[in-house]
């Protein structure tokens, strides 16, 4: 491998999550742990506000949050402080300082130099081995409110100034610190209808929550983001005084979400509706308890003809077909389109995403080892079924393979020159990754893959195949890593 100049580093914003249906992964000794992504804000953290840009974390081999310890003694505490008393502290602090509240470490990451760009702010635990336990992002001059365990953090960055002259770019920083509110438990919805599988589907206002076995589900902060409409759902337990425990980011085009409920066990959220045009908006969702997984209530298409590694069948909506635990569900379809959700059901029903295939056309994904290629011959409007198939075929290439575990701006080398470098770990936990051609100037393709993914391309008359193998995001630049696989094709 070879180094080359580091790009600057990307800001990200980071909280604890617990992916349910992930693949389970024995820790690799190059990273120490796991890493599990999602839109998800979990555990101590609730973001008031939304929290659309929320990331990945790393898990050291206890499960917990890991940093390099070295990282707080290296922090500077401000002294420039106007007010750092009671609950309160305003401090002027410059970047890669903090201010410190107990054992927490608020680290001003970066302060806005575009814009519209915003102030973060690291958050860093001192008695828990300088594990990062989340970041906010801020806007100069609003205020930002964060949940800390039963603790309630309001921030607000009242101004800002760029570097100039030597002088570090810095912030005037307030953060106040209040308990929560034990009796904040919402209003629970009674617009709902319990269906065949058990799940409960509500029509809910903005504000208000639906109540499935003792726990609760409010919907909140519905909105519309760069043409998309949102809603964060903020899951609490009534027999904890009401308080967050987690919150989840969904659209209407999000598949069905698992969370994981301490001592309550997994539901799956569903948000069917989102009406943001009402006086009151409102959002139509479903949450089932237990075993109700989407593979557990999709039926499986019997009209079906196939073979080892190929499956055709006739699939109406809400039904899927299978082949070898896969699981191609029909969501819908329209003139042009067909859309589908893929599930691995040998993972627990893991989401590979919301595809859309034109008709009459193929599509091909690649999932794990394989390459499934799903055609649409034709869709009947009048009963609304789907003429779809699946072909599977195993990714080998038989030839050498190649792989390194890879900082930021490093590179394998295939063995004929052409070279895969890592540009990022993005925010929702793929690599970011460029192939560069044996001339070392020509970049020819840019792509992100995700663990156990893998891209197939082709490029002097040569075929190889490009994997992930493992990712590890951090809060700084250096320390994101990727395990990338490069396979020359015989």
């Amino acid at each position: 491998m070879t180094k080359t100049n580091a790009k600057p580093e990307v800001n990200e914003r980071m909280v604890k999550i617990n992916l349910i249906g992930a693949e389970k992964r024995e820790p690799k000794k190059e990273f120490g742990g796991r890493l599990l992504a999602s839109t998800i804000c979990l555990g101590a953290l609730a973001f008031v506000g939304g929290c659309d840009t929320v990331n990945n974390n790393y898990y050291g081999p206890d499960g917990g949050t890991v940093s390099d310890a070295s990282v707080c003694s290296t922090v500077q505490v401000t002294e420039n402080c106007t007010d750092s008393s009671g609950d309160a502290s305003r401090c002027l602090v410059y970047e890669g300082d903090a201010i410190q509240r107990g054992s927490y470490l608020f680290r001003l990451n970066s302060v806005p130099s575009e814009p519209g760009d915003k102030a973060v702010v690291d958050i860093l635990d001192t008695g828990i081995d300088c594990g990062s336990i989340g970041t906010v992002e801020l806007d100069i001059g609003a205020e930002s409110v964060l949940y800390i365990g039963y603790n309630r953090y309001t921030f607000i960055a009242h101004s800002h100034s760029e570097a100039r002259d030597g002088v570090p770019a810095s912030a005037d920083l307030e953060i106040r610190a209040e308990p929560t509110d034990i009796n904040g438990c919402p209003e629970v919805t009674d617009r709902c209808e319990v269906n065949s599988y058990g799940g409960v589907g509500c029509s809910v206002y903005d504000g208000m929550a639906v109540e499935v076995d003792g726990v609760l589900f409010r919907v909140a902060n519905i909105r519309e983001s760069g043409g998309v409409k949102k809603v964060d759902i903020e899951v609490s337990d009534p027999e904890l005084d009401c308080r967050v425990i987690m919150t989840v980011v969904l659209d209407e085009s999000t598949m069905p979400f698992a969370v994981e409920v301490p001592g309550n066990g997994v539901f799956q959220v569903w948000v069917h509706e989102i009406h943001t045009d009402s006086s009151t908006p409102w959002a139509k969702i479903e949450v089932s308890h237990g075993e109700n997984s989407v593979c557990d209530r999709t039926p499986v298409s019997e009209r079906c003809t196939s073979s080892v590694d190929s499956v055709r069948c006739e699939v109406y909506e809400e039904m899927g077909l299978e082949i070898d635990g896969m699981l191609f569900r029909v969501e819908g379809f329209d003139d042009s389109n067909v859309q589908l959700t893929i599930h691995d059901k040998m993972l627990g029903c893991l989401g590979n995403g919301t595809k859309n295939v034109a008709y009459p056309a193929s599509e091909s994904y690649v999932i794990g080892s394989y390459v499934y290629t799903v055609t649409i011959f034709g869709v009947n409007a009048d009963s609304g079924s789907v003429d779809m198939q699946v072909e599977r075929k195993a990714l080998l290439c038989g030839g050498a393979e190649t792989r390194g575990v890879l900082n930021v701006g490093e590179w394998v080398d295939a063995g004929t020159g052409l070279k895969v470098r890592l540009d990022d770990v993005t925010r929702d936990g793929k690599a970011s990754l460029t192939v560069i051609a044996p001339d070392d100037v020509s970049e020819i393709f840019n792509f992100p893959l995700g663990v156990g993914e893998a891209r197939l391309i082709e490029y002097g008359g040569q075929t190889y195949v490009i994997s992930v193998n493992e990712v590890e995001a951090g809060v700084m630049l250096i320390t994101k890593r990727a395990d990338i696989s490069i396979q020359v094709c015989e």
